[in-house]
């Protein structure tokens, strides 16, 4: 079994130079996995920087005005 390193909603957006507020939004969407411990959002670094790859645009893709 592997072990699993689990990150403060402020330790991740450091780490992904994402903001906070936006970080908080796309866990309580469901957007990214998160675990509520207490009254502290926590997040599995790994499962979360997986989860923003996939949404990633494919390399080479043009964003054009309207897409989002």
């Amino acid at each position: 079994m592997t072990e699993q390193t689990f990150v403060s909603l402020h330790l991740l957006a450091r780490r992904t130079r994402l903001p906070t507020s936006w970080l908080r939004e796309e866990a309580r969407a469901g957007r990214i996995p998160s675990l509520r411990v207490s009254r502290r959002l926590m997040f599995n670094l790994e499962e979360v920087e997986a989860a923003l790859r996939a949404r990633s645009r494919p390399e080479g893709e043009e964003v054009t005005r309207g897409d989002a």
